[in-house]
C-alpha cells in the first residue's frame, strides 16, 4: 500500500507559500535590491519593488496605496492600531475590545492597562459571536477606541463589523478591525467595514511570513508604535521587511485573479458531515453562528487535543488545537474559556482549516483519518 497523501488542514495557522509568491521572491533575490530608503540604484530598485507590492496589496483591498502602512505582520499592525491611538492619552482614556481577540490585541490591551488606562473586554455570546449591543453597553464618554476582530481565528465565527461600525459612527468612536483571518477566505474591501483601521497579514494569503499591513482610513492619524526613521510616511520606523512584503504583493495579485467563492467550504462541510455521522457526540464550536467557510473547531469528548494533533501528524494530517500563537500553552484556549466551555472539554479541541482548492474528497479523507484516531463513541446505557 502506498504512503498516505499529506493533508494540510491548518490554513488558519498559515497558508502554504503560493506559486506566485515563490516565483516573485526568486526573481527578487536575483535583482540585488537595496534599502528602499537609500538613494543609490540598488535602493531605487528596492523602492520600486516595495511600492509595486503596496499597489498590489492595496488593489486587493480596494484601497489607495497611500492608506497602507507596511508592517512585519498582523501582530505589529494590531499594536500600531491600538498603541498609536493611545499615544499620549490620559489615564482616563478607555479601550473596549472583546475577550476572544487574537493574542496580539489582548497583549496591546494589557500594555494599556499597565499604564492605568481602563480596558473592557466584552464576553462573547454562546455561539462565539460578540453582540453589538454588548459592545455598545461597554462604551463610556472616555472610550477612545473599540477593537473587534472580523473573524475569530479559532472558531471561525464572524463578527457583525458593519453593524458595529454604523453604531459607533454617531458617537465619533473609531473602530479597529483585525481582518487577518479573512485573507484568502472571502472577498473584502477595507473601506466597506466602516472602520478607522484594519490589519492584515501576508502569510495567511500565501505570502511568506514577516509581511503585513495596516489600512488607515483617510482623516485618521496614528502615532508610530515603532520609532526610528521616517519610513512609511512617518508612521513606522525601521527598514521594511522587503522580501516578505514583495511576496505579500505577489500573493495579493494572485488572489485578485482567483475565482470568487467560499474557499474551503466544500471540504469543511463534507468533513463535518462525515464526523457527525460517525461520532454525533463531537461538538462543532460556533456551528450556529456565521462562520468562515473553511474552519471547523471540534471538541472531542474524552480526548486530549494536543495528543490528538500529534497523532494526526503521524498520519500526515496537519491540524492545530487552536491559535498557532498559543501552541504549547498549558492553559486551554482563552476563546473557549470566554465562551463558557468547561476546561476539560476545552482541552479536547482540535481545529481543521481547509484551503481554497480543497474539495469534498479532501474533507472526507480528513474525517476518515481523524475518526481512525478516535475511540468509539460512548453511548449511555439503556433506561
Amino acid at each position: 500500500m502506498g504512503a498516505l497523501r499529506e493533508l494540510y488542514c491548518d490554513w488558519n495557522g498559515s497558508a502554504p507559500l503560493c506559486v506566485a509568491a515563490r516565483r516573485r521572491l526568486e526573481q527578487a533575490l536575483a535583482e540585488e535590491l537595496g534599502n528602499p530608503a537609500s538613494l543609490h540604484r540598488p535602493g531605487e530598485r528596492g523602492r520600486i519593488a516595495l511600492e509595486q507590492a503596496r499597489a498590489e496589496v492595496a488593489a486587493l483591498f480596494g484601497a489607495d496605496p497611500s492608506e497602507l502602512v507596511f508592517t512585519s505582520g498582523g501582530t505589529e499592525a494590531n499594536h500600531l492600531a491600538i498603541a498609536g491611538r493611545f499615544e499620549g492619552a490620559p489615564t482616563t482614556a478607555h479601550l473596549v475590545t472583546t475577550a476572544i481577540e487574537h493574542a496580539s490585541v489582548l497583549a496591546a490591551a494589557d500594555r494599556l492597562a499597565a499604564r492605568g488606562i481602563a480596558v473592557t473586554r466584552v464576553a462573547p455570546q454562546r455561539d462565539g459571536t460578540v453582540a453589538v449591543g454588548d459592545l455598545l453597553a461597554a462604551v463610556t464618554p472616555m472610550t477612545r477606541l473599540v477593537a473587534c476582530m472580523a473573524a475569530n481565528n479559532e472558531t471561525g465565527a464572524l463578527m457583525p463589523i458593519a453593524e458595529l461600525a454604523a453604531a459607533l459612527r454617531p458617537l465619533s468612536i473609531p473602530l479597529h478591525v483585525d481582518a487577518v483571518q479573512l485573507l484568502g477566505r472571502a472577498r473584502l474591501q477595507a473601506g466597506a467595514f466602516g472602520a478607522a483601521t484594519v490589519s492584515f497579514s501576508g502569510h495567511k494569503l500565501g505570502g511568506p511570513a514577516g509581511g503585513g499591513a495596516l489600512w488607515i482610513a483617510r482623516g485618521h492619524a496614528l502615532a508610530p508604535w515603532i520609532g526610528g526613521g521616517r519610513q512609511e510616511r512617518g508612521r513606522r520606523g525601521g527598514t521594511p521587511p522587503l522580501l516578505p512584503l514583495i511576496g505579500f504583493g505577489a500573493a495579493a495579485a494572485a488572489a485578485r485573479r482567483a475565482p470568487a467563492g467560499d474557499a474551503g467550504a466544500a471540504a469543511r462541510d463534507a468533513f463535518e458531515r462525515a464526523v457527525h455521522a460517525a461520532r454525533p457526540d463531537v461538538i462543532v464550536v460556533a456551528a450556529t453562528a456565521p462562520r468562515l467557510p473553511n474552519t471547523s473547531l471540534l471538541l472531542v469528548p474524552g480526548c486530549d487535543g494536543g495528543r490528538l494533533v500529534a497523532a494526526l501528524a503521524a498520519d500526515d494530517v496537519a491540524v492545530a488545537t487552536g491559535s498557532a500563537c498559543q501552541a504549547g500553552a498549558a492553559e486551554p484556549s482563552h476563546v473557549l474559556r470566554a465562551m463558557g466551555i468547561p476546561v476539560a472539554l476545552a482541552r479536547a479541541a482540535v481545529r481543521f482549516s481547509f484551503g481554497p482548492a480543497d474539495d469534498a474528497a479532501v474533507g472526507r479523507e480528513a474525517a476518515r483519518r481523524l475518526l481512525g484516531r478516535l475511540p468509539q463513541a460512548r453511548h449511555p446505557p439503556p433506561a
